[in-house]
């Protein structure tokens, strides 16, 4: 009785250990594929076009700078309707006409029977006064026109190219390069003037080489004025080089323009 007590407790101790055995392998079988699942998973962090924290990092930065952008676009296009809606900046050419609500509070220049708005006659006096200051003599050859003198000006150019014997549609198109047709000249806002040398009052191109026209060029950004029709803007402007046309701005927005190397197209983003 007693071996047999023995030898089957022999048994189930056996058993018992093998048991042990058979779960600690266990065991050790499931933390060695625990680690090598981590491996793995670090392994498939390091590869290329993984999801990894620099990489989010990375996408956070890229959303920021984005959004960066879009702020610095729209704040650009808030900036560009401030410009637009400034009164001293009202764009008129061959694509924009002269909006039909359009006042000019008009007063006398020094020239009899020439008007300009009253919000840069001051400037344009000093202008004339500091340029005599320096022994030059200018006259403004024209300032305000009414559209119905805009149209007979016009007229005349065209007349005068058709007598050169141009066709009426070559003549008017000649006559365009200069003159605008009634609503779209800069003349009838009142802020433009001609100015031409006392000696020479012809508007043509020996009025650049006076030294009257080119202290008016060199000075013009000084009283809030710009050569509105540069040499090599004409592309941009429509209009053929016109050394005697200044236009009224505001002294910031003149600097700015000329320091930039602008038109008052380019200046408003308008050159489309």
């Amino acid at each position: 009785m007693e071996y047999g007590r023995i030898c089957r407790k022999g048994k189930r101790l056996r058993r018992f250990q093998r048991k042990g055995i058979s779960v600690l392998l266990a065991a050790l079988g499931t933390a060695v594929i625990l680690l090598m699942s981590v491996q793995v998973a670090m392994a498939m962090l390091d590869r290329p076009g993984s999801v990894k924290v620099s990489g989010m990092k990375a996408d956070i930065a890229d959303m920021a700078l984005t959004d960066t952008q879009e702020d610095a676009e729209t704040g650009q296009a808030e900036s560009g309707k401030i410009l637009a809606e400034d009164p001293l900046l009202l764009l008129v050419n061959k694509t924009h006409a002269l909006p039909k609500d359009h006042t000019v509070d008009l007063v006398e220049t020094g020239s009899k029977g020439i008007y300009v708005d009253k919000a840069c006659a001051q400037a344009l006096s000093q202008m004339l006064e500091d340029a005599r200051a320096e022994g030059l003599d200018l006259v403004i050859a024209s300032g305000y026109r009414s559209s119905e003198r805009q149209q007979e000006i016009l007229e005349e150019d065209t007349q005068d190219y058709m007598d050169d014997g141009m066709s009426y549609e070559m003549a008017r198109q000649k006559a365009m390069e200069q003159v605008m047709p009634p609503g779209y000249s800069e003349h009838e806002t009142g802020l433009a003037v001609d100015i031409a040398a006392a000696y020479h009052q012809q508007l043509d191109e020996e009025q650049a080489m006076t030294p009257e026209n080119q202290w008016l060029r060199e000075h013009c950004t000084e009283y809030g004025f710009i050569l509105r029709y540069p040499a090599d803007k004409e592309a941009i402007t429509g209009i053929t080089y016109e050394s005697w046309h200044f236009r009224y701005v505001g002294v910031q927005h003149a600097k700015a323009m000329t320091e930039a190397d602008q038109t008052l197209e380019e200046y408003l983003g308008e050159t489309d």
